[in-house]
């Protein structure tokens, strides 16, 4: 990861969840975002408050809470502007394989559909569990943080791994924010 695709700021993995939902909302015509269920509650109610239509993709519990490709290539469409999910899964733990987090980008890249990632988890079993900005540089994001793994929940430090653009405009628009942002 070159320094131009990292983004980091006082908002924690939640902040950088927010962060990139709204950047994403406003550089495309695309009213759409996809969300895991089950998933951490909060980053459905953040897809929700910057895109007027979310759908589901349901993670079954008899299929380990894997992602049905199928269900996938169904729900995503060219209105979509982003898939958010986790891996490892929250609330299962499950974590994904090189091969699915693939075919998962691979789906998305055909509708230009980013992928965000929460990934606060993967850093407990980092060797199993593959940033998703690795298999596409344009279109996959993580958003995580210290406060799991390393214990530093009050660093409050959250970081992005995106392309530079999007890097860019995320930095811009913590330059841009009124209030009392550390930044």
């Amino acid at each position: 990861v070159k320094p131009e695709n990292v983004f980091i700021s006082s908002d924690g993995a939640s902040g950088q969840n927010t962060r990139v939902l709204e950047c994403l909302s406003l550089r495309r015509h695309k009213t759409e975002a996809v969300v895991e269920y089950p998933t951490y509650e909060p980053m459905l109610r953040q897809a929700q408050t910057y895109f007027k239509n979310v759908k589901r993709i349901v993670r079954k519990k008899e299929n380990n809470y894997r992602f049905d490709l199928d269900e996938l290539e169904r729900v995503i469409s060219d209105k979509t502007a982003v898939l958010v999910m986790t891996n490892p899964h929250a609330p299962s733990g499950v974590s994904l394989s090189r091969k699915e987090l693939n075919e998962i980008v691979e789906v998305a890249r055909i509708h230009t559909c980013y992928v965000v990632c929460d990934e606060i988890y993967a850093e407990f079993d980092r060797k199993n569990n593959s940033p998703i900005f690795s298999f596409d540089h344009e279109f996959g994001i993580v958003t995580t943080s210290f406060s799991k793994a390393y214990g530093l929940g009050g660093l409050k430090a959250g970081i992005t791994v995106a392309s530079k653009e999007i890097a860019d405009e995320l930095y811009s628009s913590v330059f841009n924010t009124a209030g009392c942002d550390s930044n």
